[in-house]
């Protein structure tokens, strides 16, 4: 499970809400992962997820450009890696008898990539968009 906490924040209201729904989903994504749901709903899940994903990117990569966010390039880059992790998850899930054990695996190691993005880079735009701008 995903804990939101402080470190997490950017003190764009919006950013800081559309974070919380991606954290939200991959919880939601582990306990059904834990309560055995099929391939085909944990598929939805993860490309529900995805959608949600690319409309908070563009939202989020606006606002580093608006304020000058000098680490705007390379959160770019991480977004579209993102994206393509949650793809491979979408190709790993069309896998007959795929185990469990993999797909909690991708779902762990998506969880610790997006606390990693977000305390090392999205962060960072505390700095450049504080609370009073939003």
């Amino acid at each position: 499970m995903i804990i939101w906490n402080a470190n997490f924040e950017t003190d764009h209201p919006d950013i800081d809400r559309e974070h919380r729904g991606i954290c939200d989903r991959l919880n939601q994504i582990e306990i059904a992962l834990d309560a055995g749901a099929g391939r085909e709903q944990i598929a939805e899940m993860v490309s529900v997820l995805l959608s949600y994903t690319l409309v908070h990117f563009r939202r989020e990569e606006a606002a580093m450009a608006c304020v000058r966010c000098p680490l705007r390039g390379e959160n770019c880059i991480a977004h579209a890696k993102f994206a393509g992790r949650l793809e491979r998850w979408l190709e790993v899930l069309t896998i007959p008898d795929v185990s469990t054990v993999i797909l909690k695996d991708v779902h762990a190691e998506t969880c610790r990539w997006i606390e990693q993005h977000l305390l090392q880079i999205d962060s960072s735009l505390r700095r450049h968009y504080p609370l009073s701008a939003a």
